[in-house]
């Protein structure tokens, strides 16, 4: 683990899998957290288990102004944010021909829109120069053949991947 002794981090996507375990990590670090996800209840017990360091946050990432809001809400009560970590991604389990356009939208809301415009609302607060953005990407877009019923996973990663790099050069003064 990256030493984040008393940094301040939003960690979005925190109810599970990799948020979680970044999320438990960083408090053990010494950090104060702001964990996000949709399922406040998943959250709240996490909270609950970590102590004064974390703090809940309920946000469904594929609402513009969550994303917005819960950058805010995040700052105001960690008094800033020196890091943000972005884990949500969704897993249709079907292959190409049976995603439908709604699902589609769903996959590049949460896995590419989201990551987005939350780093977006974050980058007014993280300071130039030691400011961090982490995205968690997957192996998944460099598989030939891709996994099997996970290409608009794998597909959205690509994107997700792409913005990264898009995002280091328009704006160095930030680590991503």
């Amino acid at each position: 683990m990256i030493n984040c002794e008393g940094k301040r981090l939003l960690v979005v996507g925190a109810s599970v899998s990799i948020g979680e375990t970044v999320a438990r990590e960083a408090v053990r670090g010494g950090a104060q957290v702001a964990i996000a996800a949709r399922r406040k209840d998943r959250l709240d017990a996490i909270s609950a288990d970590l102590g004064s360091g974390c703090v809940a946050l309920e946000a469904d990432i594929s609402d513009p102004a969550a994303c917005h809001s819960v950058v805010e809400v995040a700052v105001a009560a960690l008094g800033g944010l020196d890091w943000l970590v972005y884990t949500p991604a969704l897993f249709m389990l079907r292959t190409l021909d049976e995603v439908t356009a709604e699902e589609w939208r769903r996959v590049f809301d949460v896995g590419v829109i989201g990551a987005a415009l939350v780093t977006k609302a974050a980058l007014a607060h993280l300071r130039p120069g030691v400011g961090r953005v982490a995205w968690f990407s997957s192996d998944s877009t460099a598989s030939n053949p891709h996994w099997a019923g996970l290409a608009s996973y794998a597909i959205s990663k690509v994107a997700l991947t792409k913005m990264m790099d898009c995002w280091r050069f328009e704006r160095p003064d930030v680590c991503f």
